[in-house]
């Protein structure tokens, strides 16, 4: 994973989690005295974050640092094709067992 992917992959985390936690952006710089338009930018992956802003961003918001890190996005996919796949087999399972009663 390429670091401008990774700072993406944070912003997006943290804009969806303020955005589900009712906070402005400028609520939040203020906060973290920071400029809204540092929100802005780590928000749109543009600008990188330090380990102690992440925490600080974190806290203010309520959540463990590591819930920014996470790529859910990658995981709901991977959640998505797996239950997709579960679906087909199932289907399959069923068709097999409809074909061996159709012998008997």
């Amino acid at each position: 994973m390429l670091e401008g992917e990774f700072n993406h992959i944070i912003g997006r985390n943290m804009k969806d989690c303020r955005r589900d936690k009712g906070i402005q952006q400028r609520d939040l710089a203020n906060k973290l005295s920071l400029k809204r338009t540092s929100v802005t930018n780590m928000e749109r992956g543009n600008q990188k974050l330090s380990l102690y802003n992440l925490y600080c961003i974190a806290c203010e918001m309520g959540v463990y640092p590591e819930e920014l890190l996470v790529d859910f996005q990658h995981f709901k996919a991977q959640y998505q094709q797996s239950n997709e796949e579960a679906v087909n087999a199932s289907m399959e399972i069923e068709d097999l067992k409809q074909g061996l009663t159709s012998v008997r």
